[in-house]
């Protein structure tokens, strides 16, 4: 479980996971108020958007 300040709302994912590296949520889960945030790196070599 990670730390209840790493989560970030749906509003603000795609800013959060387009920026270059790595972030504090890239494999993990944590709760946030009424359920939780999952988040799964996949590596997909050769994909573009």
């Amino acid at each position: 479980m990670a730390p209840t300040e790493y989560a970030y709302g749906i509003e603000d994912a795609a800013r959060i996971m387009s920026r270059p590296g790595y972030h504090k949520m890239e494999t993990c889960w944590t709760r946030v108020p009424g359920g939780f945030m999952i988040s799964v790196l996949t590596d997909m070599p050769d994909v573009t958007a």
